[in-house]
């Protein structure tokens, strides 16, 4: 039986920067590029901007593939990873199976979200510093083309404001799944010892795996990302 992993973008994203993923991973996984309200394949859907109503629909999605026999794992990048930790419990209090394993990828523990801030609120250009400082290349391009611009900016602001207003409360139960947690030494958004705090939050294995880059190091790394996702889950398989 193949293992579904279920991958969830990160703020602006939309499911295809996953996509080519599916080249490198074993035969035995099968991804599944989760797609958010607004883009890609979406595009004509509204946006969401609270963190229920986004775990709502890709709940949905997710339950419509898999079944009390499958065997699956989430893999979410930055404000993925808020929304993949949201979805287990979806998922938990549903009475699905738990993940084998997930992945959480630049992104600083819930629990650590403590302020509501306002990043989604701020006027254009501070708005672009922002998004520039996350070291996205393909920003500056963004930027360049108005009609593009156009259409971004209120994926962005819809999905920092998930973030930005994201209310934390404490779970009755720690994640029983394995996790992973990746993060990048350079990435200004947040620190180490963010990502070392999901641990508290889990009470399966716990790994924190580092890489030399900034916020986007998961493009830097991505062969050696894969490599790891592959090792992880064909070893529950044997």
């Amino acid at each position: 039986m193949k293992i579904k992993l279920f991958c969830i973008p990160y703020s602006g994203a939309s499911a295809t920067v996953y996509l080519k993923w599916a080249q490198h991973l074993n035969k035995n996984i099968e991804i599944h590029a989760v797609e958010l309200p607004g883009r890609g394949l979406k595009a004509g859907e509204k946006l969401c901007t609270d963190i229920d109503d986004i775990v709502e629909k890709i709940f949905k999605d997710v339950s419509e593939e898999i079944d009390e026999t499958s065997e699956y794992a989430i893999l979410g990048h930055s404000l993925g990873g808020l929304i993949a930790y949201e979805l287990y419990y979806k998922l938990m209090k549903s009475k699905y199976k738990k993940p084998l394993h997930i992945f959480i990828s630049g992104s600083k523990s819930p629990h650590l979200r403590i302020d509501e801030r306002d990043s989604y609120k701020l006027p254009l250009e501070k708005l672009k510093d922002l998004i520039l400082k996350y070291g996205l290349t393909t920003s500056n391009e963004i930027f360049m083309n108005k009609e593009v611009m156009d259409f971004f900016l209120p994926i962005i602001r819809a999905d920092f404001k998930i973030g930005d207003t994201y209310n934390y409360i404490k779970k009755e139960k720690k994640i029983a799944s394995d996790m992973t947690v990746l993060v990048g030494t350079k990435d200004n958004s947040m620190s180490i010892d963010d990502a070392q705090a999901w641990e508290e939050l889990v009470s399966g294995d716990f790994k924190l795996k580092k890489f030399n880059g900034g916020h986007f190091f998961i493009k830097d790394y991505e062969d050696d990302i894969l490599e790891h996702i592959n090792n992880t889950l064909l070893s529950k398989t044997n």
